[in-house]
């Protein structure tokens, strides 16, 4: 019975990553994992509530706790290109609920994203940097050419 569960391959892969959770959680890398993510949330909630300062919106700390979560899960549906849109729709929704009017939430949520996108263009810059050969992921031309 397990050997065909196994077959699946969705069931494989939820067996692979909770084999790898394992191995993380007794690893002596799983308190630097913990740490790295405890400061990657911290940074996310303190990016929100500067952004919502800016804009004067109404908004504690914890209620940055609360929303931001929320709204990361909702960017990581894959049914967007970088969450553009699922995060709008679901900050609208969610700070519209807690007084914060519609163009106040779209304006802080593009605000979010864009500040999201460009914190993020120095390490794209290093992928356009890196070697493709290097990385396995290009093959070589037969003919010897580049």
């Amino acid at each position: 019975m397990v050997a065909k569960a196994t077959a699946l391959p969705l069931v494989r892969g939820l067996a692979d990553w909770s084999g790898d959770f394992r191995r993380l959680i007794g690893s002596r890398w799983s308190i630097a994992v913990y740490a790295t993510s405890l400061l990657a949330y911290i940074n996310l909630i303190v990016s929100a509530a500067l952004v919502g300062r800016s804009l004067d919106l109404p908004l504690t700390a914890l209620d940055y706790l609360a929303v931001m979560p929320i709204a990361t899960v909702a960017m990581v549906i894959p049914i967007s290109v970088g969450g553009w849109g699922v995060r709008e729709g679901v900050l609208i929704a969610v700070l519209g609920a807690m007084g914060v009017p519609q163009a106040t939430a779209l304006t802080f949520s593009m605000m979010f994203g864009a500040a999201v996108a460009l914190s993020s263009l120095p390490a794209a810059s290093l992928l356009w940097l890196r070697d493709p050969l290097a990385s396995g992921r290009a093959t070589p031309d037969p003919r010897g050419q580049p």
